[in-house]
């Protein structure tokens, strides 16, 4: 049998697949369909099913996340749903909920012939709603803006329970620590110049940090991924999903992710400001934290362009993760040249 790293994507999603189906055996669902919606550090497959039991005749919609095998257990995972069933109960969001196994499990772990692993697998309930793309409004970026200011404002206060686990997205975790990336694998790929791009931008990056501190009201649990293709529209209500990045840092750096992705928007500048408004309405935002936000949408492309380049082979990115490195080095360039 080929080797998974071998596989085309095709390939890989085909073999996990598989492991997919093993997994769904052990909730109590008459499956009917199982499509894959995402391939990359995980893989998500989209799973229609009628629950069994109740009498229960509708198809009802789930999303399973198989994950990467783990090999230091389950925490981190655990501590993921921790805390956005916190996040459901405290505020009352909208963000992915997990359902348990047969036996009452969040997380199962399955296997299959020719997959690295077991792998663990969580089974979320579907969270409906669209996404705007470029269609995204002002009107609709303001309640962005509200949504990110309420999930900041009950980090303030949440308190984990004991063996909580997250990463933590300061330099060392944007470098790798945070998704258990080999950083000298990623700077190896890279020209000196690159490398020199990304250092500069480190060092810009870890003084912002240091600048802002780790008090509550500047540092706490954050999405992590908060772009546009993470956060949903339902009836004017946003929702969020995929909190498979969250952790610890500056709620700046939550921020700085949004920008990061809204940039290229012809109507960028008139977004920034309705999320800042709506923001703002609800949670204090010091002046010394939005004179740094751009500087945190650069710690995120900072960190994707070292993601990127520890997987430049990974067939998940179909080819393109060289190019994607260099629109990411590019974006870093343009940073520095205007920064004081």
């Amino acid at each position: 049998m080929k080797p998974y790293d071998h596989l085309t994507r095709e390939g890989q999603i085909r073999r996990v697949r598989r492991l997919a189906e093993q997994a769904l055996s052990h909730y109590d669902l008459d499956v009917i369909s199982i499509s894959p919606i995402q391939h990359f550090l995980n893989t998500v497959f989209r799973v229609d099913a009628r629950p069994i039991g109740n009498g229960a005749r509708d198809v009802e919609r789930y999303a399973l996340r198989v994950h990467k095998p783990v090999g230091q257990g389950t925490t981190r995972i655990a501590s993921e749903l921790a805390w956005t069933a916190a996040l459901r109960r405290e505020l009352g969001v909208v963000v992915p909920e997990p359902v348990a196994a047969r036996d009452g499990s969040l997380i199962v772990e399955a296997d299959a012939v020719g997959v690295p692993g077991p792998r663990p697998c969580v089974l979320f309930r579907w969270v409906h709603g669209r996404f705007l793309g470029r269609s995204l409004s002002v009107a609709a970026m303001e309640s962005v803006g509200e949504f990110m200011a309420r999930l900041h404002t009950h980090s303030e206060t949440f308190q984990p329970t004991e063996g909580f686990n997250r990463p933590k997205w300061d330099i060392d975790g944007l470098f790798g620590a945070a998704v258990g990336l080999d950083a000298d694998k990623a700077f190896a790929v890279l020209s000196a110049e690159e490398r020199g791009v990304i250092n500069r931008t480190a060092d810009v990056v870890r003084r912002a940090q240091e600048q802002l501190g780790e008090s509550r009201q500047v540092f706490g649990m954050i999405h992590g991924d908060f772009h546009q293709g993470n956060y949903l529209f339902h009836r004017g209500e946003v929702r969020a999903i995929d909190f498979d990045f969250c952790g610890w840092g500056h709620y700046a750096y939550d921020i700085g992710v949004c920008f990061s992705a809204g940039q290229r928007h012809l109507e960028y500048p008139a977004l920034r400001e309705a999320f800042l408004r709506s923001y703002r309405r609800l949670r204090a935002l010091s002046p010394e934290e939005e004179s740094l936000l751009d500087t945190f949408a650069a710690a995120f492309r900072m960190g994707h362009a070292m993601w990127l380049s520890a997987r430049l082979d990974d067939p998940a990115f179909s080819g393109r993760a060289r190019e994607w490195v260099t629109q990411r080095i590019g974006q870093l360039e343009s940073f520095l040249e205007s920064s004081p």
